[in-house]
């Protein structure tokens, strides 16, 4: 119940139950900006198109537990099972040649899913079980929906008014290096 519970928590993105659920003590207001990133609410970060697109992205998200992983010992307090997340694979999906947003939300069914397998390790905690390593999950599993493949091609979209996504799927290579370039530099300061 636990896992169910925890990997729910991921799909919906309800980083505030994530975070509740955790067995390091992590502080919230780090995820602050993990959660208004994973907000499409009208309230959010997103004009309402991109917010329509950052919806349908997200509700590609699905996990599976792999039932016979399932492994706990109430005496000793710990627990894992292994699960395997999938979602919608971003970069096929800005390879396509859509002439604008509701082309791609409409192309994101015909993409194949991408999938991350990883085991959840849990330590009860009185009568509850808490799950470890926490900030590790939330960045192998949103990784793919928060770093540059997603961001950039969106932000160049926007404010370049491209409507050729593939040319944006071209220039992964040039943003891929200012990326970098951008990450070094902000570590120098």
């Amino acid at each position: 119940k636990a896992a169910e519970d925890f990997c729910d928590a991921i799909v919906d993105r309800d980083i505030d139950t994530v975070l509740e659920m955790a067995e390091d003590e992590l502080n919230e207001e780090d995820f602050e900006e993990l959660k208004e990133f994973l907000n499409s609410d009208e309230n959010g970060v997103y004009s309402d198109e991109i917010a329509e697109l950052v919806t349908a992205l997200f509700d590609t998200m699905e996990y599976e537990i792999d039932e016979d992983s399932i492994k706990a010992d109430g005496k000793k307090g710990k627990g894992s099972v292994e699960v395997t997340f999938s979602f919608v694979d971003l970069e096929e999906l800005f390879e396509c040649e859509c002439e604008d947003l509701d082309e791609l939300i409409d192309a994101i069914s015909d993409v194949d899913t991408v999938d991350i397998d990883m085991k959840l390790e849990f330590v009860k905690d009185d009568d509850e079980w808490l799950v470890e390593d926490v900030e590790d999950i939330l960045e192998e599993t949103y990784s793919e929906f928060t770093m540059y493949s997603l961001v950039l091609p969106l932000s160049i979209l926007i404010m370049n008014q491209i409507t050729d996504l593939k040319a944006i799927a071209e220039t992964e290579t040039w943003i891929s290096s200012a990326w970098a370039m951008m990450v070094c530099m902000t570590l120098r300061m």
